[in-house]
């Protein structure tokens, strides 16, 4: 706080002006932010917390290119909540004390964990009572559902003998506790037989009625 005095001429009493006052601001400081983390693809959630701050929070903002563009966050809180991520993400805060210059803090990242490749296999066709095997792949701790149709649902390769059309869905657990997921359809079909049978031949090279045949036999492999 600043005041002047004055006095005009050595008989003549002094004034004081009234004060004038410095306000010192602290450095603005954004402080540091807790919580980065490495997390699966799309299936994924958290908090950042920024603590230590040193003046008002003006923002924060993100990065998915590894910090060459950031995106601002409305957001004015020292939490922020993230959820399914599909990429790598970077994360700031900025601060501001009082007219000082805004800080910004180091970044946090969130790293993605890009998804583990995997496969159910092609789609196939069985007539009922058939089976067919299916040919998964991938890395890690399989299991496919529903289970009920095969004869193991914790292989990559598992026997099925659906009575219907059944799509099964086959999800892999890799070490870092992400999962991928595929699907396959065995179409089941269900042969239809009229009961006519051909009671003549004529083997005389006309190719009419050379050959004797059941209509509808080869849906019928047991036979």
């Amino acid at each position: 706080i600043y005041r002047a005095i004055v006095r005009n001429g050595a008989s003549c009493p002094s004034d004081t002006s009234s004060p004038a006052s410095i306000t010192i601001d602290p450095p603005s400081n954004a402080g540091t932010i807790f919580g980065s983390d490495t997390v699966c693809y799309g299936t994924n959630s958290g908090t950042l917390t920024l603590s230590g701050t040193v003046g008002s929070i003006i923002g924060w903002s993100s990065s998915s290119d590894f910090g060459v563009t950031w995106v601002p966050i409305n957001d004015t809180t020292n939490v922020l909540n993230y959820s399914n991520l599909t990429q790598t993400t970077l994360y700031r805060a900025s601060a501001q004390s009082g007219n000082c210059p805004a800080n910004t803090s180091l970044p946090a990242e969130v790293i993605v964990l890009v998804p583990a490749p995997v496969s159910a296999g092609n789609d196939t066709t069985i007539i009922s009572g058939q089976s067919a095997l299916l040919h998964g792949m991938g890395t890690g701790s399989v299991f496919w559902a529903p289970a009920a149709s095969l004869d193991d649902n914790t292989i990559f390769t598992p026997q099925a003998t659906p009575s219907s059309t059944t799509t099964y869905l086959m999800t892999v657990l890799d070490g870092f506790g992400c999962s991928s997921s595929d699907a396959v359809t065995v179409t089941v079909i269900i042969p239809e037989f009229n009961g006519i049978v051909a009671n003549f031949i004529s083997p005389n090279g006309d190719g009419v009625n050379d050959t004797w045949e059941i209509p509808d036999l080869k849906n019928y492999p047991d036979a």
